[in-house]
């Protein structure tokens, strides 16, 4: 393998490095970025209509929170995205 592609495989150190920056942070932090995170993909599935659906970027923030954050976190997560994605097309 070239040393050029290496750069883009991800190994096992570097996921080792975001788990541990990912558990040291305030976990209120990672709730609110999380949060702006799904603001951000509501805004953007209602800015382009039906034409483009942002449906399956919901899945991100939930898959984050579900494994750094508490169970009501999680919980809370679930029901935001539930309800922007009921927003966009009911």
């Amino acid at each position: 393998m070239d040393n050029s592609r290496k750069y883009f495989l991800p190994s096992r150190k570097r996921f080792n490095a975001i788990e541990t920056i990912l558990l040291t942070i305030d976990k209120s932090w990672i709730f609110l970025c999380l949060l702006l995170l799904e603001a951000m993909i509501y805004w953007f599935d209602k800015y382009t209509g039906a034409l483009t659906s942002f449906s399956p970027f919901y899945i991100f923030p939930v898959a984050i929170s579900a494994s750094v954050l508490s169970r009501w976190q999680t919980v809370l997560s679930v029901v935001f995205s539930s309800l922007g994605r009921i927003s966009i097309f009911p």
